[in-house]
């Protein structure tokens, strides 16, 4: 064992982390709805078990990422940046697998009822 660690080091950590936490929740309390702030506390509380400052931190990645990746497929497919799509281009359904038309750039089903089912049939993680 590391002799440089010590017991009450570890302690100042988690003390630190617990602040951290805290003050995560305080600015979601002040910064967004409450609904919005019960569906994050569920999803760091229960959903993905973790702290309220990983669940900000990794919500705050996330939208780097996607950000990042929107402006490269703006770069490669310019449909993304107009929003204009071929009127014959087709995808098929990630739902229910049919051929559709396509609407809009990043369209991944084929009708709202294939779109919000998936949600009810993707099963929780337990932990």
């Amino acid at each position: 064992m590391d002799e440089s660690i010590t017991f009450s080091a570890v302690e100042e950590e988690i003390s630190t982390m617990d602040r951290f936490n805290e003050q995560c929740k305080e600015i979601m309390r002040v910064m967004l709805p409450r609904h919005v702030v019960e569906l994050a506390e569920q999803m760091y509380q229960i959903d993905y078990p973790m702290g309220a400052a990983c669940f900000v931190m990794g919500m705050v990645m996330l939208t780097y990422e996607q950000a990042n990746f929107a402006m490269a497929n703006a770069m490669i497919q310019p449909e993304w940046e107009s929003g204009e799509i071929d009127a014959d281009t087709k995808f098929r359904c990630g739902k229910c697998g049919m051929e559709a038309p396509k609407k809009r750039p990043g369209q991944m089903f084929c009708s709202n009822e294939c779109g919000a089912s998936l949600p009810a049939n993707r099963k929780r993680k337990k932990r």
